[in-house]
């Protein structure tokens, strides 16, 4: 059955065209001849409709049907095979929301513009005539009335419609067409930015050879094509891209291919048509359009450095900052194409018409930057749009920023979301005070700050950009000659290879293997020649020369490091490129032949690499042992150095392959280059003062061949450890900034992450070609990379007996010095000056005190002209800041209302947050008709912002109210109450709560209030010791509980809460800002292990299990209750399932950052101590003759008192035992006295002038009548000493022999006793003699005063 398929109307079709029509007069600004009005103008019509749809029902060939383009089936049950487009977004509102009234309710549908398909049903199945099955389904009358339209295509024919039946057509068009001609443009804008993103890598080859021919040709633009080049250098290294980061850069292309254009204009004086030369016209734009570039670069660094809840909480501003830049290049566009618009045109009428077609507007531009800032909205990462729906169900950014409990709650989910911010390049586990200073941290000081870095980058790049443009016109001026050359070979460089090459017959490339036996055989057939040009008296030509000793390095046996180094791609190819890249790698100076430069490869290479393989390990030696001898404020950044850094940079020059080096060559032959490249390098490391901030920046530092890492990673790595020794060195006696060594290890962990990537791409190269990725790595670079392939036997339990890795701690002592920095293998040692340091040290103490010195700010008393209301409140108030469940939620906060001149009842002042941040006080008073006193007003901070006070007086006096971030303060939207009173600080720390006040037993809260007020004023005027007894108690456990709270340790229970809450209420503000800076200070002084632990460290010495692939995988615990805990598979995955750790486990217990060097030695000599402390509890004599365990009594070591199970051994000292008392208060027996004291400070006993005596006997001036050396401290070791387990099959009861042995170790016992006894009353003796000499003197001295007073 045939059925006929109308099509079209002429006339539709003709009112659709003459609307284009239309649109295109108005945009080209130019009259249509008649010849045009028959079609479309196609290229306008491509950039409304980017992707028309297609008819919706055709027939082809074979006569089968087509359904919208695709081919329909015939057969079955069936759905039609659709293909689903990417729809721009529809345009908003504020677009279209202006439009004149449009005729046949066009309005309505200009709203929805954007192309939408229509939905057509589907046939659910198809018969065997196709046609027919789609005219019962009712298609064939869809299609009758003729081809499926966009929405966009139905507005432009009502539009036509209206045209038509105007009078006045121009009018129509500028009340129609060119409203919906915006509107069109706005809503493929979107799709357009989504276009220029997948596509921004796509013609940058192109673009760059073409820039390069524009900079030949006019060198004025040359600032603006290096600029442009360095910035996409450093985008292109980048692993990980951010889509807002990379749109801005869609711009910057989008704006420097305008210059393109000037391939056109071959002169480069060429004179417009105003008669300006053009190298005049761009000299400045360019100047100026390469400084937009760089600081459009170094924002993009900047942001993409920021952790992920500062993106968040300051997320807006960023965004702002960064699409500015957005108008910024396409102001610098609309120039460069007004500029070239006077030499490309020729004419005037053509110029002003084209000046006319390329002008912008402000307003265009705005549109433009907001067109981005709502794309930015999509662009967000799932990870960053997470954690901002947390934000905002918190509260707004502000309130956010400055309340730590809420910082703290999404600073935990921020780890959950972006787990490398703790395992992150240099970043140490960031406290709320870090975040908080963070977030201050004003945006433009950011840029500047980070631009001090990528300063030394970007003339990095434009450096070695400036070289390869000169290249670049070298060739381009050679071209000529180069193309009247013969071949292929002809565009070798060197004339030796040349000549081999063309002697091959060689064409593009070679492979490997027969290109390195080629040049074998052919200077082994140089030699002969010279040989028998001797015999016969031949004279040498200039190819005649060979160095016979690299000769034998030329074989079979250096194959593979040979065709690495001419091979950079590893495809098994060498081509001309690779050659010549290859033969200018060899640096002119040097003065080295072919073959000498090919024997370093082979051989060179691997031995210099083998010497700085062995400096590292030096400098890591010194390192360790100088860790001991830092400052305490310095121990931290240096443990969390070594840490990060060690471990990545082991797994490099362990597996670099050292036994089969070659012994018969001098290393002088090869010491030239060697130190040419470290030169090379450590300038370049210079210029950007050794911080390494970006993966793009390790590949500037390398300059050429960086892609090929393995040949100067070790190189690098050096440089920079052997500086920051210096920095090791200049911490024993000076204070570090706290960043300082955290910035250090993430250069190299940069380093390592290009060592990552490198391996990376290697693995897939190798799995292309089915090779073994395993075997591979053991042969390439001599084995450097096999770790980083796999690093399981590495760090596998199996390695724990004798680790590949240094020796134990104490031997390292004894084996390496601590003085100066190993000189360099190659080049002198060159000292790192201070001023090299990447942070200014810290001046001065770290306490802040200046909160108890009088205030600055005097009261005086109001004008008598001053309001009532006003003088009512003037004064200082005192209160705090809390919600309904947590009083207070800050400590104290203190203002002070002072008589503003702006009005009689305005009010100002100025304070000091407890963050020692200063405010300025603004605010306004009135009174309402019931008496209330009613007051509002803000605290201006130069870095935080606004914060917002409304309240009123109530009838005790107090001032009450709500407080926010956000100006529009209300009780339904904000949670947030202050309450202040005129009082004093003491008494106000001492009131009740709200809450309190409001519950059963109000009496007795004030009652309690009164005597504590009357007890704290009493004693604090009397000043006697109770007082300042009790101050100390409070600041002691304050901190406590405040770094429990805020960053380590177990999790405050509900009664600790309670607790931190009330001493909280008791600090002035002096005491909060005092005791915040005392506790940043110890937690710069505390360790901080890794996994955010803090403080001391429990460790399982039973898990992992003997199985484990990585000895690392250590069960940790913050202190003994969370080590009451069971830890299961599900818990820790490299536990074995069904052999979960136990409470019976042994415990070790460190105060110091464990390194992972030093883990194996620890854990073996944790459990041989953990033997000797059980074999002394049960009497056995010491396994040793040589007394390396010497008898120690059953007793404490610090309080004398007897054991009892569980306590602790000592792991460094000669079988000392701890209670549980005595080192849950790190207690200490003092050297004079033998009386317990308090360990004063963390690494204590590690500086040679702590005395090991008490407060009371250093007082007095009693020296020590035991060595300190010997004496036990807190950073040793401790292992738990609980029952021993007894194995199956003990005996339960003791024969004869066996009981005299135990009555014979009771003995010793006793004699160890006596021994300890006699060395106390020696002491005591010391003392009484001491003290008698002091009353003789004392005497003698009342002697002679009594003789002269008699004479």
């Amino acid at each position: 059955m045939s059925t006929t398929h109308p099509t079209p109307t002429t006339d539709k079709l003709h009112k659709r065209f003459s609307l284009r029509t239309i649109l295109h007069l108005k945009s080209d600004a130019r009259p249509r001849t008649s010849s045009d009005a028959s079609a479309p103008p196609v290229a306008f019509r491509s950039r409304i409709f980017p992707r028309p749809r297609a008819q919706s029902l055709d027939h082809v060939a074979d006569g089968a049907p087509r359904v919208n383009g695709r081919r329909a089936s015939t057969s079955g049950s069936s759905a039609v095979d659709g293909e689903s487009k990417e729809l721009p977004l529809r345009p908003t509102s504020s677009v279209y929301k202006d439009l004149p009234s449009l005729p046949n309710g066009v309005q309505d549908i200009v709203a929805t513009a954007v192309p939408v398909p229509e939905s057509v049903p589907v046939p659910s199945s198809v018969e065997e005539d196709g046609l027919e099955g789609l005219a019962k389904e009712g298609i064939v009358e869809k299609v009758g009335l003729g081809p499926n339209s966009t929405r966009a295509e139905d507005a432009l024919n009502n539009f036509d419609d209206a045209v038509g039946t105007t009078t006045n057509p121009d009018g129509a068009v500028a009340k129609y067409v060119t409203p919906i001609k915006t509107i069109l443009d706005a809503s493929g804008a979107t799709e357009a930015i989504h276009s220029g993103l997948d596509s921004l890598m796509e013609n940058i080859p192109w673009l760059m050879k073409g820039l390069d021919e524009v900079a030949r040709i006019h060198p004025v633009v040359t600032v603006a094509v290096l600029a442009f080049k360095a910035v996409y250098n450093m985008e292109l290294t980048r692993r990980e891209n951010d889509r807002r980061i990379l749109s801005l850069y869609v711009e910057m292309k989008d704006m420097i291919t305008v210059l393109i254009q000037l391939r056109d204009v071959r002169d480069p004086e060429d004179v417009g048509l105003d008669g300006k030369p053009i190298s005049a016209r761009l000299q400045g734009l360019a100047k100026q359009t390469a400084d937009d570039i760089k600081n459009c670069a170094n924002a993009c660094d900047t942001y993409s450095k920021k952790r992920l809840l500062v993106k968040v909480l300051k997320g807006y501003v960023w965004e702002e900052r960064l699409v500015e830049f957005v108008g910024t290049f396409q102001q610098r566009k609309t120039e460069f194409e007004q500029a070239l618009t006077m030499h490309i045109a020729r004419t005037v009428e053509r110029m002003d018409r084209t000046l006319a077609g390329v002008k912008i507007t402000a307003d265009a531009i705005n549109e433009r930057v907001a067109l981005f800032m709502r794309v930015f909205e999509t662009f967000v990462p799932s990870a960053e749009a997470e954690l901002r729906d947390l934000v905002n169900q918190k509260g707004d950014p502000k309130t956010v920023q400055n309340n730590e409990t809420l910082l703290l709650e999404l600073s935990e989910q921020e780890t959950r979301l972006d787990p490398r911010r703790n395992t992150g390049r240099g970043i140490r586990t960031n406290t709320i005070k870090d975040l908080k200073e963070e977030l201050r941290l004003d945006l433009d000081v950011a840029l500047q700050k980070n631009l001090e870095t990528f300063d030394g980058k970007f003339e990095l790049y434009h450096r070695q950009l400036r070289e390869e443009l000169a290249q670049f016109i070298h060739e381009e001026n050679n071209q000529l000659l180069t193309a009247m050359r013969e071949g292929p070979h002809d565009r070798i460089e060197n004339e030796e290879l040349r000549g081999i090459w063309k002697e091959m017959n060689w064409r593009r490339n070679v492979k490997s293997r027969l290109f390195v036996m080629t040049l074998r055989d052919h200077f082994r057939e140089r030699v002969e020649d010279i040989k028998h040009s001797r015999v016969f008296g031949d004279p040498p030509s200039n190819l005649q020369r060979v160095d016979a000793w690299a000769l034998q390095f030329v074989s079979v046996p250096w194959l593979q490091p040979i065709m690495e180094a001419f091979d950079d791609d590893g495809s098994g190819y060498i081509t001309i490129s690779e050659v010549n890249a290859f033969t200018r790698a060899l640096p002119v100076s040097l003065g080295w032949s072919l073959q000498h430069w090919i024997a370093y490869w082979a051989v060179g290479w691997r031995l210099t690499t083998a010497q700085y393989r062995e400096q590292i390990h030096g400098i890591f030696a010194q390192m360790f042992a100088l860790r001991s001898k830092l400052l305490p404020e310095n121990r931290q950044g240096a443990d969390f150095y070594l840490n990060k850094v060690w471990q990545s940079t082991v797994e490099l020059t362990l597996a670099f392959k050292v036994d089969d080096l070659p012994s018969d060559v001098q290393i002088s032959r090869i010491l030239p280059y060697a130190q040419y490249e470290e030169e090379r390098i450590r300038r370049n490391l210079l210029d950007i003062r050794y911080d390494i901030d970006a993966l793009d920046t390790v590949y500037v530092v390398a300059g050429k061949d960086s892609e090929r890492l393995e040949k100067y990673v070790l190189i690098l790595i050096y440089l920079l450890l052997r500086r920051d020794l210096e920095i090791f060195t200049f911490a024993q006696t000076n204070p570090l900034h706290p960043d300082e060594l955290p910035n250090s290890a993430a250069s190299l962990e940069w380093v390592f992450d290009a060592a990552v990537f490198r391996v990376r791409d290697l693995t897939e190269f190798y799995r292309q070609h089915k090779l073994n990725v395993g075997t591979q790595f053991e042969t390439v670079a001599s084995g450097l990379f096999t770790y980083y392939n796999d690093s399981r036997p590495l760090w596998s339990m199996n390695t724990y007996e004798d680790p590949p890795f240094g020796s134990s701690r104490e031997q390292e002592l004894k084996d390496h010095h601590t003085g100066p920095p190993l000189p360099s293998p190659f080049s002198p040692a060159i000292s790192v000056p201070r001023s090299f340091l990447t942070y200014k040290p810290p001046e001065g103490l770290p306490f802040i005190t200046s909160g108890y010195e009088a205030p600055t700010l005097a009261f005086s008393p109001p004008d008598e002209n001053a309001a009532a209301t006003l003088k009512s409140i003037l004064g200082q108030w005192n209160g705090f800041l809390y919600t309904e469940s947590e009083y207070p939620y800050s400590p104290m906060t203190s203002f002070t209302f002072l008589q503003s001149q702006a009005s009689s009842q305005a009010f100002g002042g100025t304070g000091r947050h407890f963050s020692n941040e200063e405010f300025m006080i603004r605010g306004t008073c009135h009174q309402d008709e019931r008496g209330v006193v009613h007051v509002r007003f803000h605290l201006s901070y130069a870095i935080s912002g606004e914060e917002y006070y409304v309240g009123h007086v109530d009838p005790t006096g107090a001032l009450v109210g709500y407080h926010s971030w956000d100006q529009d303060i209300s009780e339904s939207k904000h949670t947030d109450r202050f309450i202040l009173k005129q009082v004093s600080q003491e008494i106000m720390s001492q009131r009740p709560s709200p809450s309190s006040l409001l519950q059963e037993g109000k009496a007795r809260h004030w009652w309690h209030f009164a005597t504590s007020c009357v007890l704290t004023e009493v004693r604090r005027r009397s000043w006697n010791w109770s007082y300042f007894q009790g101050r100390r108690r409070v600041r002691k456990r304050y901190l406590e509980l405040n770094l429990r709270l805020y960053e380590y340790g177990r999790p405050l229970d509900e009664d600790e809460n309670e607790e931190y809450l009330l001493l909280r209420r008791s600090l002035t503000p002096a005491d909060a800002l005092y005791y915040r800076s005392l506790g940043d200070y110890i937690l710069h002084i505390i360790p901080e292990h890794y996994r955010g632990l803090g403080g001391p460290r429990l460790m399982c010495l039973d898990c992992p299990p003997p199985s484990a692939e990585d000895f690392t995988d250590t069960i940790d615990f913050c202190d003994l209750v969370c080590a009451q805990t069971v830890v299961t598979h599900a818990e820790r995955s490299y536990l074995e399932d069904g052999n979960p750790h136990t409470t019976e486990h042994s415990l070790l217990k460190i105060r110091t950052v464990l390194n992972f060097r030093d883990m194996p030695d620890l854990r073996k000599k944790a459990q041989e101590a953990l033997q000797v402390a059980y074999d002394r509890l049960d009497g056995t004599p010491p396994r040793s003759s040589a007394g390396d365990f010497p008898m120690p009594s059953p007793c404490c070591a610090v309080c004398q008192a007897e054991l009892q199970l569980p306590c602790w051994f000592c792991v460094d000292c000669s079988g000392t035992f701890i209670c549980d008392s005595c080192e849950s208060s790190t207690l200490l027996a003092c050297m004079s006295c033998a009386q317990p004291y308090c360990q004063p400070t963390w690494y204590y006993g590690e500086d040679s002038r702590d005395t090991f005596t008490c407060n009371r006997c250093s007082v007095k001036g009693i020296k020590p009548y035991i060595e300190p050396a010997s004496k036990h401290v807190y950073t040793h070791p401790l292992v738990r000493v609980s029952s021993r387990p007894r194995a199956d099959g003990d005996a339960l009861s003791l024969g004869t022999d066996d009981r005299l042995l135990a009555l014979e170790r009771r003995v010793e016992d006793m004699d160890a006793k006596l021994d300890r006894l006699e060395n106390r009353l020696g002491g005591e003796l010391l003392k009484i003699n001491q003290t008698l000499e002091s009353v003789q003197q004392a005497l003698q001295l009342i002697v002679s005063r009594v003789a002269k007073a008699d004479a």
